[in-house]
């Protein structure tokens, strides 16, 4: 196997190094270690991911499924002595949700959801009771906002929608995003397109 000499100057430590590289065309090493390039290429402290906070409970804790000592999130414990005992109403869509210790993600558990996204603030006004599927959904980056136009189906679930004019009635209607074939959307109900 040939090999070939690259030099450069590390990213990190600013020290010229040298490095035997086994493929032409591999590009030229940007950092003298493994460890210079874990550290630069870690993002800084304010960039970094929010972790949650953890505490230890009692064995005996209603949120304990285990028979040891068990950590919990923070928020988890700040809201469950905020509200106490469920089932509770989601904040989000109203459906009944209770405290199932160990299933959080599971269908009915109770999620401690922050209000402002804040990972690290566990203010008791900033947490309240939602089902996963509105938690998750809030993170969601594709997300339809309630001032977007929006399709709701039979489960509930929105659908991004655009406005149209019916080119018969000329009256503005909400049709599927979605929907790319070229003769649908053009009228706004069954009988307008009838009487076309």
């Amino acid at each position: 196997m040939r090999t070939s000499d690259r030099s450069g100057v590390c990213e990190h430590c600013q020290q010229p190094f040298i490095r035997k590289c086994y493929a032409a065309s591999r590009p030229t090493p940007r950092f003298c270690s493994y460890k210079c390039r874990g550290e630069g290429t870690r993002k800084p402290l304010d960039q970094r991911k929010q972790s949650y906070e953890f505490r230890w409970i009692m064995v005996d804790h209603p949120l304990n499924y285990r028979d040891v000592l068990t950590k919990i999130p923070l928020h988890r414990l700040v809201l469950y002595n905020k509200i106490g005992p469920g089932p509770h109403p989601c904040h989000w869509c109203h459906k009944p949700v209770n405290w199932l210790p160990g299933k959080s993600t599971g269908s009915g558990a109770l999620v401690a959801d922050h209000l402002d996204q804040n990972k690290t603030n566990n203010a008791p006004d900033n947490l309240v009771p939602s089902c996963h599927g509105c938690n998750a959904y809030r993170d969601h980056p594709n997300k339809i906002l309630d001032h977007e136009p929006f399709i709701t189906d039979k489960k509930g679930y929105r659908h991004r929608a655009v406005v149209r004019i019916c080119q018969h009635c000329h009256k503005l209607f909400q049709h599927l995003a979605a929907e790319a074939r070229p003769n649908r959307g053009l009228f706004c109900s069954q009988k307008c397109a009838r009487s076309k």
